[in-house]
């Protein structure tokens, strides 16, 4: 266990874990192109070509003002569906996409990127085809240091990075995370209603009383296994939004030191029980920062990450077919370092902030809390309370466990 200021670990094997998820390059933003009427609805391209698993997103932009949607909200993204996508190299090799996903998202396996040679995308949308530029490999340093940190009592946790470039390397990166958190519920139920021992169905006691009366007497109270309810742990699973750049360029070494990433609230619950972020770290060349710096310019000053973007500059996309039509977005190539780490929170700075669970008893003390039957679960043999305080899922957990969780919670 490596520790910095709190008890955390890291590790530097690689786990798949959403192995599509990690190579989102920041954030999916409607863009708000410098053209209006008939050029609305321009290709939107974002993506990175990296080692591994590649996904790519594509998107139409949308009018500065629209009479779509709701008067005051932007209308919803226009996702592209249906497209043919494929990276190929100046070498010949064609690395193709199955197919499109869910919200215009396109995964290419490119295994590792050979820095010997250049490659680009190629995409077939609606009657059009477009390419980016060829570029070769960029190789990033690694990820010197992760820390979880809190700088004064209060204050959000910082996650933030060392990374230690040489003199001959790109002074231009560009980061994103998968995080992962287990959050539980708040009460945990130990006993439970079921047709069967293992029938982890849900049953009120409403329905319990009702199969007394009606159905037999078949349903039984059962404890469940080791009195710890398969519901009371759940994971979640989360990926950067935002476009996360940086660069050294005015500094007199190509290092970072203490470089926040992004911030986590005492609030959230992603720090409930035990946090994990995998950080991907890419490096740019100066034309591609420069393109997303502006980018996440024009982002900041409109003051949303979904907002339109009335930005001009170029990116590395052209229309093949139609080389007056404009298409956005810019296609970087780069070879991916990353690292992760574990944050059990420690000093106990999670703040919970859910309502109060209480617990009733079956008669009057439920009565008084107006709690009715249909709604009450069994929490012990006597007790009972709300499905959503006994069961993660009601709060938008998963039991999907990840493999490299560390502990044995189920």
């Amino acid at each position: 266990m490596t520790c910095t200021r709190y008890a955390f670990f890291t590790r530097t094997r690689h786990h798949a874990l959403l192995a599509l998820a990690v190579i989102t390059v920041g954030c999916i933003t409607p863009y708000e192109p410098p053209y209006m009427g008939d050029h609305a609805g321009l290709l939107v391209v974002d993506g990175i070509i990296t080692d591994g698993d590649v996904l790519i997103t594509l998107s139409r932009s949308r009018p500065l003002s629209s009479e779509d949607g709701i008067a005051g909200q932007q209308p919803p993204t226009q996702w592209v569906s249906g497209a043919e996508l494929w990276v190929e190299s100046e070498d010949g090799r064609i690395f193709e996409s199955p197919g499109s996903m869910e919200n215009g998202e396109y995964a290419i396996a490119m295994g590792s990127l050979d820095t010997d040679t250049r490659y680009r995308l190629h995409i077939r949308a609606e009657g059009e085809e477009y390419v980016s530029e060829y570029r070769t490999p960029q190789s990033p340093p690694e990820i010197a240091e992760i820390e979880i940190y809190q700088k004064e009592p209060g204050a959000n946790l910082q996650v933030r990075l060392d990374v230690n470039g040489t003199a001959e390397q790109s002074n231009y990166y560009m980061w994103n995370y998968e995080e992962t958190w287990e959050s539980n519920a708040s009460i945990n139920a130990s006993f439970y209603y079921g047709m069967y021992e293992g029938d982890y169905t849900g049953y009120s006691l409403g329905e319990y009383l009702d199969n007394l009366l009606y159905g037999g007497g078949t349903m039984r109270l059962y404890p469940y296994p080791g009195y710890i309810s398969p519901f009371y742990y759940c994971w979640n699973y989360g990926r950067s939004r935002a476009l996360l750049i940086g660069s050294t360029d005015r500094l007199t070494e190509n290092t970072l030191r203490d470089y926040v990433l992004y911030e986590i609230g005492l609030t959230s619950n992603r720090i409930s029980q035990l946090y994990h972020t995998k950080i991907s770290q890419y490096s740019l060349g100066e034309d591609a920062f420069y393109y997303f710096d502006n980018q996440k310019k024009n982002t900041d000053d409109a003051g949303s990450i979904f907002a339109p973007i009335p930005s001009e500059i170029a990116g590395n996309i052209v229309c093949t077919t139609s080389p007056e039509l404009p298409a956005i977005g810019f296609v970087e190539v780069s070879r991916r370092v990353q690292r992760e780490i574990f944050f059990d929170d420690p000093e106990g700075l999670f703040e919970d902030t859910r309502q109060p669970c209480p617990i009733f008893t079956r008669g009057k003390e439920m009565e008084d809390a107006n709690m009715s039957e249909s709604i009450s679960y069994p929490v012990g043999a006597e007790d009972f309370a709300r499905l959503d305080c006994i069961d993660c899922r009601r709060m938008g957990g998963l039991k999907s466990r990840p493999r490299f969780w560390p502990n044995d919670h189920q």
